[in-house]
């Protein structure tokens, strides 16, 4: 932090009168600020906020004159280091920026100004929509509470992140909105202490533990279900085309919605692909055989640019989401109740997977998850057969039409 010293300028002396300056002292450099205040040399002392003898009582208005442009040049010694401008400058660079000749260069930026420049960098569009939406709940919480709306990286301790936290609950935030929030805020003064944005001694989740909510009972399609909905007879176009895409997404072993909508053509018999949620990751791609039962479907829904006509009929693909959502509720009814979505279909493989037996890190590799061991994700290279052979198990299972296991 810059230090403040008055001293009295007596290389000229007018009419029995010098100048007091204040000396800035910062990382080994000096400058000096006149104050164009001018007192008799015996009734200057160098105490801080009263440079001129208490009990001169004429020289009173130039006591607080003095002390008025050192309070100024303080605050804005303290702005500067507290958007962390101030390490980075010298003595004459924090005059010049006092006279208004240089521009301060901020070394970082506001936390909340960090913060939604790095979400946008996130690759995920959901991922970044998230952080929006974090800011705007932040926004909202200073509002609330009469805070200033740009927060700085100091401003995020333990007691702002346990009243933030009380604050959501009070607003009915459910858990796992407090916990998006709060996983973002994380992420971003992670990163922003990577760079040096951020100090590691005041990380203020060392403390904080963020909640989360307890594990859910996983919900699948039963075999038998899934023989109802295979067989549905007499359906819409749009009902029969949401009941398509469910099965598309269950014969290439629980693929997202996402990677659906985009996924090029294959070059042989078997699509290659990495999963749109981590991709930013670079795992290496997921090899998935085409069966004859998702082929009949390609054909059926044959695109020009991609695999399927998808994203030809819907130009958005927040749209093409939205049309499919309510028609997964009415087969859901067609069926007796049992619930349908995308995931349910990556549930419903993965379940009926382990039912027949098929390893689990065969079912995690098909499912196209991160290898997170350094040996299977370095030295091992996977055979793709045993996936294909997995999937045409889980197939044929669904296909009984009696009660057996795999």
């Amino acid at each position: 932090m810059a230090t403040l010293i008055l001293r009295l300028d007596d290389r000229s002396v007018k009419d029995g009168m010098a100048q007091i300056r204040i000396r800035i002292a910062h990382r080994n450099t000096l400058a000096y600020i006149g104050t164009k205040v001018y007192v008799e040399p015996q009734c200057f002392t160098n105490d801080l906020y009263y440079p001129i003898l208490s009990r001169a009582v004429r020289w009173k208005e130039k006591t607080e004159q003095v002390a008025g442009i050192v309070r100024k040049l303080e605050e804005t010694i303290f702005d500067l280091n507290r958007n962390g401008t101030l390490d980075n400058m010298t003595a004459q660079e924090i005059k010049e920026y006092v006279a208004g000749k240089k521009k301060a260069q901020s070394k970082i930026l506001p936390f909340t100004k960090f913060m939604s420049e790095f979400g946008e960098t996130r690759p995920a569009e959901k991922t970044r929509e998230m952080y929006q939406y974090a800011l705007s709940v932040l926004s909202a919480f200073c509002h609330s509470t009469n805070k200033r709306q740009e927060l700085f990286f100091e401003d995020i301790d333990y007691k702002f992140l346990r009243e933030f936290d009380n604050w959501m609950i009070a607003h009915k935030k459910g858990i796992s909105t407090r916990g998006v929030v709060m996983r973002n805020i994380r992420a971003t003064y992670n990163e922003a202490m990577k760079i040096g944005y951020a100090k590691f001694d005041s990380y203020p989740f060392r403390m904080f533990s963020i909640k989360r909510k307890g594990l859910a009972e996983i919900i699948y399609l039963s075999r038998e279900d899934m023989q109802k909905l295979l067989y549905l007879k007499n359906l819409t176009p749009a009902l029969e085309r949401s009941r398509d895409i469910f099965m598309i997404s269950f014969y290439l072993c629980g693929m997202n919605l996402v990677d659906i909508y985009s996924l090029p053509k294959p070059a042989k018999n078997e699509i290659v692909f990495v999963r749109n949620k981590i991709a930013h990751r670079e795992p290496k791609p997921t090899h998935i055989h085409i069966e004859p039962e998702l082929a009949a479907l390609i054909e059926k829904y044959k695109g020009d640019k991609y695999l399927f006509n998808f994203a030809e009929e819907f130009r958005q693909f927040k749209t093409f989401q939205q049309n499919l959502r309510h028609r997964f509720t009415t087969l859901s009814e067609l069926i007796g109740g049992a619930h349908i979505t995308l995931a349910i279909a990556r549930h419903t493989w993965a379940t009926l997977a382990c039912k027949c037996g098929v390893e689990e890190y065969v079912i995690s590799k098909s499912l196209g998850h991160v290898d997170n061991d350094v040996t299977t994700r370095h030295y091992i290279e996977y055979d793709w057969d045993r996936t294909a052979k997995a999937n045409r198990k889980v197939i044929d299972y669904i296909q009984q039409s009696s009660p057996q296991s795999c």
